[in-house]
């Protein structure tokens, strides 16, 4: 598959990366090109377009995970979206909320800052969260379970679904934290039960930093209160002097003020390439290459971060390996380009890259 015209970054170096940032597709630069040009010829006299393609972003998000349009809300990364969930959930002294240990911080802060609510936190077994250890948590008193799709550090892939119906089994709501697998693993929010989702489009969708999204099921937005109210997330935002507080009867009611416009054309450029290629056909592509470094890692004897059972893998494939930032910074002298987290080497494959980039990781690992 010939994608380097819409992923240039093939022509300087193997590009193993979108765990941490992933390069912009070709569709992504133009569509922002073309909006600076647009503000910088013309000011504001195009306003009303810009406009059409804020909604325009949210249709191709709300097709890319199985949801509607009006449960989209733009944001400007994972953390406030969760941010927003945390807070407008109001939860009181003595509630709980559960999380996964070892998570990104953009999954941890926005929890720990809720006062009097106990963050519980379930341990993984060798890189792997288990849908009964989640469930074991839980109880009475529990407002919420938030986990990641994919887990930052280990790649593993979580049994959304069966996490989900343990949550709402107590009437917890079922948040899910999604930058590391939306973009390369298809994902239908209904039939997994998430309540509210959030993900920043700079990893696996391959736009911008500082545009993503935050999706809230229609019947869990009475229980997920705005907390951040903006001229933008009112039921009017252009009758300017009325002042009325009415949230938006859309997600549009957990969106701040004027948002990053260049970063929104970049990111619906970017979900309507994924949508154009086929979230099946990325997936497919995604966990095939995968599988190969894992294959490649266990014949030289690498010991994998985790070993992932049927369902349980994702384009994140770490490696215990000694001195792993060291060897990071030798293979990207060398052209290839991973990273190193917490002592793992962790290679992050995509749909744009192949089996010769592969190739050359483990020639120049060994």
């Amino acid at each position: 598959m010939d994608v380097s015209g819409l992923f240039p970054v093939k022509e300087r170096c193997a590009y193993l990366n979108c765990a941490a940032v992933g390069p912009l597709s070709t569709p992504a630069r133009d569509a922002m090109r073309k909006l600076v040009d647009d503000q910088w010829r013309d000011g504001v006299r195009h306003y009303e377009r810009w406009f059409s393609v804020y909604q325009g972003c949210r249709d191709a998000a709300a097709r890319l995970i199985g949801a509607s349009a009006d449960e989209i809300a733009l944001v400007s990364n994972t953390s406030a979206g969760l941010s927003t969930i945390a807070q407008g959930l109001h939860c009181a002294r003595g509630d709980n909320v559960v999380i996964p240990e070892a998570e990104f911080p953009a999954n941890v802060y926005p929890w720990l800052a809720l006062p009097g609510v106990e963050v519980r936190r379930v341990p993984k077994r060798e890189g792997s969260l288990r849908v009964e250890d989640v469930a074991a948590r839980i109880n009475g008193r529990t407002r919420a379970v938030s986990v990641s799709f994919v887990d930052w550090l280990t790649g593993h892939r979580a049994n959304l679904a069966a996490m989900g119906a343990a949550a709402h089994a107590y009437g917890a709501l079922f948040i899910v934290d999604a930058i590391q697998g939306l973009g390369a693993l298809a994902l239908d929010v209904a039939a997994t039960g998430i309540d509210a989702l959030a993900a920043d489009g700079h990893k696996w969708m391959c736009g911008p930093e500082g545009a993503g999204l935050l999706y809230v099921r229609r019947d869990a937005r009475e229980r997920i209160l705005p907390t951040r109210p903006s001229w933008l997330s009112v039921r009017h935002p252009t009758r300017f002097l009325e002042y009325d507080l009415a949230p938006h009867p859309t997600a549009r009611r957990y969106e701040d003020g004027t948002p990053n416009t260049a970063g929104i054309h970049g990111l619906q450029a970017a979900l309507r390439l994924l949508l154009d290629t086929g979230p099946a056909v990325i997936e497919a592509r995604v966990l095939a290459l995968a599988a190969l470094v894992r294959t490649q890692a266990r014949a030289r004897g690498i010991v994998l971060a985790c070993e992932p059972a049927e369902g349980e893998d994702s384009g994140i494939v770490s490696l215990r390996i000694e001195n792993a930032s060291v060897l990071a910074e030798a293979l990207e002298a060398r052209g290839i380009i991973v990273a190193a987290r917490e002592g793992l080497l962790r290679i992050a494959t995509h749909w744009f890259n192949d089996e010769e980039e592969i190739a050359r990781l483990f020639e120049a690992i060994a």
